[in-house]
């Protein structure tokens, strides 16, 4: 059977797919592997909420102690993820598949930012008002960005933050 091919338009809202778990499991089994002092590892992001349409993209976060994080980073890049410049305490990379666009956020113990990702997660999953909310931003922020990343950020930024203090409030 042949795998089919994905849109590399980068800015596209797609409805949500049944499949995303299993994608995610799918590169979980390769993070393990490669990184044997894995702390943690999330899916997060739209792809782990159902129902909630998005751009089709597998976020994973991922944990490792503080004095592996620089090396963890090295293991990811050798093995085709493609990193660009973020904050401190979490590394953004990407690495696309035939048919599937992974985004591989690395971080260390003691920061809070999977908390951060799995809270606002776990706060949508159980929220649908929420959930429509975001989806509608979402495909604003698609039309809004005219294929500008910066633009699509932007965009949302406000209701994420927002979402996120809700999110983190719930958890406590």
């Amino acid at each position: 059977m042949k795998k089919p091919k994905i849109n590399k338009k980068k800015y596209s809202f797609y409805k949500y797919n049944k499949n995303y778990p299993k994608q995610f499991a799918s590169e979980k089994k390769i993070l393990l592997k490669i990184l044997p002092n894995l702390l943690k590892i999330e899916h997060f992001g739209s792809t782990s909420v159902p129902k909630l349409g998005g751009k089709e993209i597998i976020d994973i976060i991922i944990e490792v102690p503080k004095k592996d994080f620089e090396k963890s980073r090295k293991i990811l890049q050798k093995s085709g993820y493609i990193f660009r410049p973020t904050v401190k305490k979490r590394l953004f990379s990407k690495k696309y598949y035939q048919n599937r666009k992974v985004h591989v956020h690395l971080t260390y113990q003691g920061t809070n930012e999977i908390s951060r990702a799995v809270s606002v997660r776990d706060y949508l999953r159980k929220n649908k008002k929420e959930i429509k909310k975001y989806e509608k931003i979402k495909k604003k922020a698609v039309e809004h960005a005219q294929g500008t990343g910066k633009r699509y950020v932007k965009f949302k930024n406000s209701y994420l933050r927002e979402l996120e203090k809700k999110a983190m409030k719930k958890q406590l």
